[in-house]
């Protein structure tokens, strides 16, 4: 009773993060109804890989929602005929691979998880925003998820501060680095 108590806590704990696409880094609660000992907690690897109790391989959960991982270990359990109609729960439990961060000249650095699309400007108010030694330009640097290609995009501070191009004040979806030189 009391095995069952804390594996419901522990899942209740997971439960108040939205439903995204999971990545390297982020944690899953893993939970195989009427199997205990296949209920855990496991990191998504540098490879986008999760290895589970029992299983030979690993299995590639990267990019996935939840109910497809469900699915991915649902069929990994049958597929190696360990059990025979598994129910699979999965929750996120934490992200990591939305970061956002904040650096160069800001008043404070900052970096943090964008669990849910947010604005350049509300990222550079959350770093306290632009330092007086600031340049005026905000580089937005974004590194592709697939192929690893970074990509600059450049903002003028004073525009997107302005409010005076709205396409300036940019979304951002998390893996970003916000970095605003300094003057030289």
């Amino acid at each position: 009773m009391l095995r069952r108590a804390l594996v419901f806590a522990f899942f209740l704990a997971a439960q108040d993060l939205p439903i995204l696409p999971l990545g390297k880094g982020d944690v899953i609660a893993v939970e195989v109804e009427g199997e205990a000992d296949l209920t855990k907690r496991v990191t998504i690897s540098s490879k986008g890989e999760i290895a589970l109790p029992m299983l030979k391989d690993r299995l590639q959960v990267e990019g996935l929602l939840p109910d497809a991982i469900e699915k991915t270990i649902a069929d990994a359990y049958k597929h190696e005929h360990l059990l025979i109609d598994p129910i699979v729960r999965v929750t996120p439990a934490e992200y990591h691979s939305y970061l956002v961060r904040v650096t160069g000249a800001v008043v404070t650095p900052y970096e943090f998880q964008a669990t849910e699309p947010i604005t350049l400007a509300i990222a550079l108010s959350k770093a306290g925003g632009p330092a007086p030694n600031s340049n005026g330009q905000v580089q937005i640097i974004r590194r592709d998820r697939d192929t690893g290609k970074e990509t600059t995009q450049l903002v003028d501070i004073r525009t997107l501060l302005d409010e005076a191009d709205p396409k300036d004040n940019v979304t951002l979806k998390g893996g970003e680095e916000i970095h605003l030189p300094a003057r030289l």
